[in-house]
């Protein structure tokens, strides 16, 4: 009711000796982690205690932990039987794949941010196209061949050519100073576009999307990266934009369609599989079977 910080729950581990504590603690801040991805807000544990057989309080211990309003932006029924087969699912992938979300948990953060409601919508989409940056430089640590269109070495040894062929069409119409400006973008020409990069992480972690959508993905980020609006607020939104995706009706129907993508992004890179709450259609909000 009050979107406060609280405490909602305790775990009860039953542990040998002492030493076992600061396993414990990973496990259950992983848990915490995955249960944040499921129910879309910031899930943290606090405090632990120490009982000994005759349930005395042995030992003690604080953390101090960044928390967070509450938020029901949840992707994860909380019924038991489904929350249960997602923790079963998401823990073993999120354990196992170290180098993807376990060690890179600041994009849960973003990702939980890019929820709240706290925020003016151009502010959450704003995080949730960092999001998508993130899902890329996650995909280029995997596979960091993907970043350049050919071999950086082999483009350094022709890039003094590309700037020649440049000069010898620029040199007519384009002052020095202009042309200079130019000579230094040639990098960027080998540099992988960011559509190919954000297809190529879905296909990676194996989720279907229709070429249009990706490419009205593509479009709502770069208008919120570069003019801070969404897109259908931009005077590059043309009748023929708006006819063909429905989802640029207003802000709000592009923003929970951005998050829509998002959220199954998440649950793929937690290996899941099942019922999930699809926000695409806020005035519709239904479960869907993600493969």
């Amino acid at each position: 009711t009050f979107k406060a910080v609280c405490v909602t729950c305790e775990v009860t581990v039953n542990i040998s000796k002492e030493e076992e504590i600061e396993n414990i603690k990973l496990v259950v801040s992983d848990l915490c982690a995955i249960l944040s991805v499921a129910q879309g807000r910031n899930i943290q544990w606090i405090y632990y205690n120490v009982y000994d057989k005759e349930e005395n309080i042995t030992s003690q211990g604080h953390e101090n932990r960044v928390t967070k309003p509450y938020c029901s932006l949840e992707i994860i029924d909380e019924r038991s039987e489904t929350m249960e087969k997602f923790i079963e699912m998401s823990y073993k992938a999120f354990a196992k794949d170290q180098f993807l979300l376990r060690n890179n948990k600041y994009i849960i953060n973003a990702y939980i941010d890019s929820k709240l409601t706290n925020d003016y919508l151009e502010q959450r989409g704003l995080k949730l196209s960092l999001v998508t940056e993130l899902f890329k430089e996650l995909l280029l640590k995997t596979k960091p061949e993907f970043e350049y269109i050919i071999n950086e070495e082999n483009f350094k040894k022709i890039k003094p050519d590309i700037k020649k062929a440049f000069k010898d069409i620029l040199v007519q119409n384009v002052d020095s100073t202009s042309r200079n400006k130019m000579y230094k973008n040639v990098s960027g020409l080998n540099r992988t576009p960011f559509h190919d990069i954000l297809s190529c992480f879905c296909k990676y972690i194996n989720l279907q999307i229709e070429a249009d959508d990706l490419q009205l993905i593509i479009k709502i980020r770069n208008s919120l990266v570069h003019t801070g609006t969404f897109f259908c607020r931009n005077t590059d939104c043309t009748d023929d934009d708006i006819r063909k995706y429905p989802q640029l009706k207003s802000p709000a129907t592009e923003y929970f369609f951005l998050l829509n993508f998002v959220d199954k992004c998440f649950l793929k890179l937690l290996c899941y599989k099942g019922l999930y709450i699809n926000w695409s259609n806020p005035n519709e909000i239904k479960e869907e079977e993600l493969i």
